[in-house]
């Protein structure tokens, strides 16, 4: 399920910031920061969830 939840998370992000014939000056890199630290996020959540599920067994 969370495999599914990456790759359409890595999807939206891929429609929603894909630029076509537009200058990349003109734009901001402030929406690929907060999708990066999403993902980062997401994954440090989801380490963290093994850890603990496999230090209380």
């Amino acid at each position: 399920m969370r495999a599914w939840l990456l790759i359409l998370m890595m999807g939206i992000a891929n429609f929603v910031f894909a630029q076509h014939e537009t200058d990349r000056q003109d734009h901001s890199t402030l929406g690929y920061l907060v999708i990066g630290l999403i993902l980062i996020a997401v994954v440090v959540f989801t380490l963290y969830n093994k850890q603990k599920r496999r230090f209380n067994d």
